[in-house]
């Protein structure tokens, strides 16, 4: 689940409601208004945008990271409670679409879930919870509305908590959302360092991973390699992965490894090797280093890499003694 999403949900926002506020500074005449008459237009927007919406927008979002959580779960204990059930609204005004589905019983894994859950509505109280109980059947499942823009999709398989589909991802410049991108990538590339001082208290230490999955075995994390990991992702939510990166471990699919071409930048290592998973929906390649005296070290996060040069076989565990006279 990625926070970041809220994230740059708000910076985007924000942009909007300066954009909307500046255009209030001139009449149709190109004639800078008086002061009194902005100042009671600009706290207009504002008072809508920063106390009619803002609640709803933070209940729905603590809503939507909630059930997303659950998902998790649920999948996870699936072999005892292989269903899930649509309880009631605990609202005074419950969603007439949403209504419809109260009762609705089906498995875990079923499609359904993927786009029908309580949280896909502004400020939607709706539960679930988890059951042996017999289900209802897909044919029973009734027919609602497509939900807003932006709470469309279940957090627990998109990893978005406001989804891209909401308004304010749209309308800006390219300049502008280039600015909105920046500050929240600042802001990710701030926690993920801060992340890795958590973790490896040492500032000349490390910690070792251990995996099968791993060609070696195991992984050596280091201050600097939450900071470098990075560095060639311009997505800010794909500069979130170091922050999950040990518990990702177990997915990764060994690729193979390459020679090193620039042995010069490269001293302290015989080989890379290439891993492949998927995060946020999206398939990435995590690009790591063979060092000398640490073993696998990751080097970078990748869209993509030139897989000709890709060897598919396993470290040669032989051959790597040798490889580079020191």
């Amino acid at each position: 689940m990625s926070f970041y999403t809220l994230v740059m949900f708000s910076a985007f926002k924000v942009h909007h409601q300066h954009k909307a506020i500046a255009a209030l500074l001139l009449d149709e005449k190109g004639n800078t208004i008086p002061f009194a008459q902005f100042k009671k237009a600009a706290l207009k927007i504002s008072d809508h945008q920063n106390k009619s919406w803002l609640k709803t927008e933070y209940n729905t979002a603590k809503r939507r990271a909630a059930i997303g959580a659950k998902f998790t779960k649920f999948k996870e204990t699936a072999h005892l409670y292989p269903n899930l059930k649509w309880t009631p609204s605990r609202s005074n005004n419950p969603d007439g679409n949403h209504q419809q589905l109260w009762g609705i019983t089906l498995p875990v894994e079923h499609p359904f879930w993927a786009s029908n859950f309580p949280g896909n509505r502004w400020n939607c109280k709706c539960g679930i919870q988890r059951t042996k109980a017999a289900t209802t059947g897909s044919d029973d499942v009734p027919t609602t509305e497509n939900p807003p823009k932006g709470l469309d999709g279940n957090p627990a398989f998109t990893k978005e908590i406001i989804a891209k589909s909401h308004p304010v991802f749209k309308g800006l410049s390219k300049a502008e959302e280039k600015a909105a991108l920046k500050v929240v990538t600042k802001q990710v590339k701030k926690d993920v360092i801060e992340f890795s001082t958590q973790l490896i208290k040492d500032k000349y230490g490390s910690i070792i991973l251990t995996n099968k999955k791993l060609s070696d075995g195991k992984l050596t994390l280091r201050r600097g390699v939450f900071k470098t990991l990075g560095a060639k992702v311009t997505d800010p939510f794909i500069n979130t992965y170091p922050l999950i990166l040990q518990n990702d471990i177990q997915n990764w699919e060994y690729l193979g490894y390459a020679e090193i071409e620039d042995e010069n930048k490269h001293l302290d290592a015989y080989y890379f090797s290439y891993y492949k998973t998927s995060y946020g929906g999206r398939t990435i390649y995590i690009n790591v280093k063979d060092t000398i005296k640490e073993g696998e070290v990751p080097y970078n996060i990748l869209y993509r890499f030139d897989k000709k040069k890709v060897i598919e076989k396993k470290l040669p565990k032989i051959k790597r003694r040798f490889v580079r006279k020191r």
